[in-house]
């Protein structure tokens, strides 16, 4: 019993040591879990945020392909065949009665002068 209260602040000193390297190991034990339950909620959301990307890439290729693409193939179809039904009547203008009076001949030739 001598030896307990002679060395009571030595013993009482060394069980806070301990205690305080139990709770130290204890609350570093938890840091590191949340440390590794962050670094995965953040690549879930890297994940997802590269997924929306994606997706919207996707949504925008087709409004793309709607309404700017397809229109315009559709124009150009439709321009290819107006030029082609203009080729085939300029070139008859040379079987044509009139064709040297002809004011749409005089207007291409003046158009390909000026050009």
């Amino acid at each position: 019993m001598k030896f307990l209260l002679e060395n009571i602040s030595s013993i009482i000193l060394l069980l806070t040591t301990i205690g305080g390297a139990i709770g130290w190991l204890v609350e570093r034990k938890k840091r590191n879990a949340e440390a590794v339950v962050t670094e995965e909620q953040a690549k879930k959301a890297e994940q997802d945020t590269k997924a929306a990307e994606i997706d919207n890439e996707k949504k925008a290729a087709e409004v793309l392909q709607e309404y700017i693409v397809s229109p315009l193939k559709d124009e150009l179809k439709a321009l290819r065949k107006e030029i082609k039904k203009l080729r085939g009547a300029i070139s008859l203008i040379s079987d044509c009665p009139h064709a040297e009076k002809c004011p749409v001949r005089a207007e291409m030739q003046r158009s390909d002068i000026e050009s």
